[in-house]
Order: C-alpha cells, then sequence, then structure tokens
C-alpha cells in the first residue's frame, strides 16, 4: 500500500514552500523511526479524501473535526505549539474579528448584525463563535443574519468586504494573513480572541499501533529541535510539540454540548 501524508490545516499558499521544507525534515526524522513516509504531501481539494487515505501515516485536522466526523477514523498524535498571538502552548484561539463599519467595542454590540462563518465543523471559525455568543443569546436568535463563506480567508473578505460584520479566524491563520497579506485586511479590526482550546492536532489512524504513535511523537520532536528546520518552522509559526489523547479535545466537545444545553445549538 502506498504510504500517503497530509498537512493540510495551514497550507498556506504563501508559505507552501515552507511546509514542504518541513515535511521534508519530518519525513527524515520519520525514517530514522523506521518510519515509511511518502517524499511529497498529498494535497486534494476534498478533505475527507485525504482523512481517509488507506495509507495515511500522519496528517493534520481540526479539533472539532477529530471529536465528531472522525472519532472513529484518526487518533490524536502530538498536539503543536504556534507561535502567534493568541497561542500559548498547546492551546490557541480565535481572532474575533469586525469591520469597520461596525463601530461595536465588544461582542455583544453585534446583536442583530451578519455574522460570518467559516464551516460548521470548524472549531475556530464556527465551534469557539457560537460558544461565545451562547451566553449572550439565552437561548434566542442573537444576529440579524448568518453566512457561510467556507474558509477562514473567505470569512475575513467578507467581514473586510462589508458583507459581514463579526467573524472567528483562526489565529494562526489570521497570523498568516497579517504577515503575508495584510492589505486583505484593510476594513476589519480585532476586538480580541476566543477562550484558548488545544490546536489542531497532528493524527493518525485509529489503526496505528501505539508504537507507531510513538515513532511519530519521537519523529515529530526531534524534527521541532532540528536547527536546520528553525526557518521553515519559523514561517509556519511552528514551536514543539506536546504528546495528547482523545482527552485533551474534550473540552471542544463540551464547548458544544454547552451551547446545546443553553438552547444555542446553532449560531443565529
Amino acid at each position: 500500500m502506498r504510504a500517503s501524508a497530509s498537512l493540510p490545516m495551514y497550507d498556506f499558499p504563501d508559505v507552501r514552500a515552507a511546509t514542504d521544507a518541513w515535511w521534508a525534515g519530518l519525513r527524515r526524522h520519520l525514517g530514522r523511526q523506521g518510519v515509511e513516509a511518502p517524499e511529497a504531501l498529498l494535497r486534494r481539494d476534498d478533505l475527507m479524501e485525504q482523512w481517509a487515505d488507506p495509507g495515511l501515516v500522519i496528517s493534520q485536522t481540526c479539533g472539532y473535526l477529530l471529536t465528531h466526523q472522525l472519532k472513529g477514523d484518526l487518533q490524536p498524535v502530538a498536539t503543536p505549539h504556534y507561535a502567534a498571538p493568541g497561542c500559548d502552548g498547546p492551546m490557541y484561539a480565535s481572532v474575533i474579528l469586525a469591520g469597520r463599519r461596525h463601530d461595536g467595542a465588544r461582542l455583544a454590540d453585534f446583536a442583530g448584525a451578519t455574522a460570518v462563518y467559516s464551516r460548521t465543523y470548524s472549531h475556530a471559525g464556527y465551534n469557539a463563535f457560537r460558544g461565545m455568543v451562547a451566553p449572550l443569546a439565552q437561548g434566542r436568535a442573537f444576529f440579524g443574519e448568518v453566512i457561510a463563506s467556507d474558509s477562514h480567508l473567505g470569512s475575513i473578505a467578507a467581514v473586510a468586504a462589508g458583507e459581514g460584520d463579526i467573524a472567528t479566524i483562526d489565529a494562526v491563520i489570521y497570523a498568516f494573513v497579517e504577515r503575508w497579506r495584510p492589505a486583505a485586511l484593510e476594513g476589519t479590526r480585532p476586538l480580541g480572541f476566543t477562550p484558548q482550546a488545544p490546536a489542531p492536532p497532528y493524527v493518525a489512524p485509529l489503526a496505528a499501533s501505539a508504537d507507531q504513535v510513538e515513532r511519530l511523537r519521537a519523529a515529530l520532536d526531534a524534527a521541532a529541535a532540528d536547527p536546520q528546520l528553525r526557518s521553515a518552522r519559523e514561517a509556519l509559526f511552528l514551536g514543539g510539540f506536546s504528546p495528547c489523547d482523545m482527552d485533551a479535545y474534550a473540552p471542544i466537545a463540551g464547548l458544544e454540548q454547552s451551547a446545546m444545553d443553553s438552547g444555542y445549538p446553532d449560531l443565529r
């Protein structure tokens, strides 16, 4: 069976060369651990197809997907540390992004406004957003309109263009945009951050043995300490890794349950 690997969560076009350099180094360390890995990353438009590839060795996914749609398919290996504002060790957050056309200073000021979300299965772009709004909504609709953008970049564009008033943006993606595409943020302003949650984990198939998972973790730790990969890591805001299991991601599912218990199952 042909081995495959993918790193789709932060495969930002402007730093794709750094992603490929990071993978080349990680692949080298995987080899030293006796793990066969492909020369190139698998890149398909259908993310679910990437994660379902029968030869998958390692990938990265959203914590919400891990605790929901992919729960029976993937297992967490390690949580990356990101050196971006809003992130701390294995924890990350979303930037609460508002349009300059709206003068609200707090989330509570956006009652009746138009909210933008990326996808319903995104923790950073939907679950964290819903979790913050739920106490304000008290079981009722909070926004005047809610629109889907299909991506964090799409949410930024919608807020910048005035199509929406507020969104939550993955803090790592926001850092990429701020560094590489600052013009895309014109017409927007950050209000702060959502509460932190475990960052999108590196994952392996559920069928991977405990020994295989330990080899993957050892390779990740070695790559994170490899001086030859420093520039790639810096370009990707990537620091070290913390080993993790499904229990580490329970707060993500718990946040959803709390919103549902309060009568606010959907962003509205």
